[in-house]
């Protein structure tokens, strides 16, 4: 999430999206919202990070075959803090075909598995692209590897709708499929 002036961007917001990809992937959320921010505050203010970024990581520690005896809880909570990496002027998107898998049972669930992601982004890096917009199987724009995406026409911001398979980053929902990937490739 975004730090501003030393605080969480929309923090609620995050916390809510956290709360719901816990449950859809049975992840046990067993966390208060308000000691995790003021811990956040803590890392922050210690790390002294007043424009960055921050994230929040839960490691599931009670599934599979591989696990030890020596105590530990359910799930660990990590929060990690940075400052802001340097923002080029302008993007020159790519577009990868079935970037993302908006039937999957997960579409839409933010985790740590970005190997999609990376992959995607160094392909198009060797060729001099700085960004990819991630069409779904059915060629409708989804989200870039590294954000959401949005246009604005008529002072109205738009977003892809959450059936694309894109993380959900905005309150507008509304469609803005391939007419979008014609004007952001060009």
């Amino acid at each position: 999430m975004r730090i501003f002036q030393g605080e969480a961007f929309a923090y609620e917001r995050h916390w809510r999206r956290l709360e719901k990809d816990a449950g859809r992937t049975r992840l046990p959320f067993p966390f208060d919202p308000a000691q995790v921010r003021r811990h956040l505050g803590e890392l922050l203010n210690a790390n002294q990070v007043a424009e960055g970024a921050a994230r929040i990581y839960m490691i599931y520690n009670r599934v599979g075959f591989w696990q030890s005896d020596e105590p530990m809880p359910q799930v660990d909570l990590i929060l990690c803090t940075a400052g802001l990496p340097a923002h080029p002027e302008a993007s020159t998107p790519e577009h990868a075909a079935h970037g993302r898998h908006a039937a999957s049972p997960l579409a839409g669930v933010k985790v740590t598995s970005w190997l999609n992601n990376v992959w995607h982004l160094a392909e198009a890096q060797k060729e001099g692209w700085s960004e990819v917009v991630l069409l779904n199987e059915r060629g409708e724009v989804a989200e870039c590897t590294t954000a959401n995406i949005f246009t604005v026409k008529d002072g109205i911001v738009s977003t892809p709708p959450l059936s694309s398979g894109c993380l959900e980053g905005g309150d507008a929902q509304s469609s803005c499929s391939k007419l979008l990937l014609d004007a952001a490739c060009r």
